[in-house]
């Protein structure tokens, strides 16, 4: 419980300091979400707190960081990176950092005339965030604290965003899951900010490699800013703890038109390291994106 009002004050320290909150621009991290195999909700691993920050503690290693590259297509010359790191200062609380950048590339200024002129337009987005995480028994909790920079040419702006997420396991095979992302820093919505929920279930389908094997399927929703809910679902095969392949579907609404966006996922693991490779069809329709993640962790 001492744990419990210390994250509750430190919660309420941070909103009741801080005013700003996430620049439009912010938006461009919506294209590394459609890599997302699973809901947002649901995200796990080191990186999985970009996206819901209960995840720093759901399965905490003592130290674990994580390195992801984002691209696109030279079409959509979109590209970035995810950092993250986490260490465990407790059996209970577990700390960690992340760091990303989102940027557009080659564009190029003209005038009247076709030939570019010196030097691309700078446009990008980069977020540094610190989190902290308590799980206890079936409830994990965590709180993440985001500061923003964004660049459109000559235009910048800042901003801070106070992020928190949850994950109930009130029964073994059935986990409940809710986040904020790019929540307003005195928890009020804007333009960017999004709430996820999700559910996911655990099926045990036999074994591999002399370790047992699962399927776990999920499904949730997202609401960013006003706009209408997307919701989708997805399905994990887990062969022992070596190998993943995962598939998630994804119901978006695109220019007043309805989307249907898949996602392919592939994670290998082996000693202390593990692979990530994805890829999704791009969000609302823009062309597919990949990702490609290195985890390395020392065990409890």
């Amino acid at each position: 419980m001492l744990a419990l009002r210390r994250l509750a004050a430190l919660a309420v320290l941070i909103t009741g300091a801080v005013g700003a909150q996430a620049p439009p621009l912010t938006d461009l991290w919506r294209v590394a979400g459609s890599t997302l195999p699973q809901p947002a909700a649901l995200a796990s691993g080191p990186t999985g707190v970009f996206w819901n920050p209960a995840a720093l503690a759901a399965s905490p290693p003592l130290r674990t960081g994580s390195f992801e590259i984002l691209e696109t297509p030279d079409v959509l010359a979109l590209g970035g990176f995810l950092a993250s790191g986490q260490w465990r200062m407790t059996p209970r609380i577990v700390a960690g950092a992340v760091v990303g950048r989102m940027a557009v590339t080659d564009l190029v200024r003209t005038t009247t005339s076709p030939i570019a002129l010196p030097g691309e337009i700078p446009v990008h987005s980069q977020i540094a965030g610190l989190g902290v995480g308590w799980h206890g028994g079936p409830l994990v909790l965590g709180l993440l604290v985001r500061a923003h920079e964004t660049r459109l040419d000559a235009i910048r702006e800042g901003g801070l965003t106070t992020d928190a997420g949850l994950r109930w396991t009130p029964v073994a095979p059935i986990t409940l899951a809710a986040a904020t992302r790019f929540l307003g820093s005195r928890l009020q919505r804007n333009a960017v900010s999004e709430l996820n929920v999700g559910l996911e279930g655990t099926i045990p389908v036999g074994s591999a490699w002399g370790s047992p094997a699962r399927a776990v399927l999920g499904a949730g929703a997202g609401w960013h800013g006003a706009q209408h809910a997307e919701w989708g679902g997805g399905a994990v095969m887990v062969f022992s703890r070596r190998l993943s392949v995962s598939w998630g579907l994804t119901r978006e609404r695109a220019l007043e038109a309805i989307e249907w966006r898949h996602t392919l996922g592939l994670t290998f693991r082996t000693g202390h390291y593990t692979i990530h490779v994805a890829r999704g069809e791009g969000l609302n329709g823009l062309g597919p994106t990949y990702r490609l993640g290195l985890t390395a962790a020392t065990e409890r």
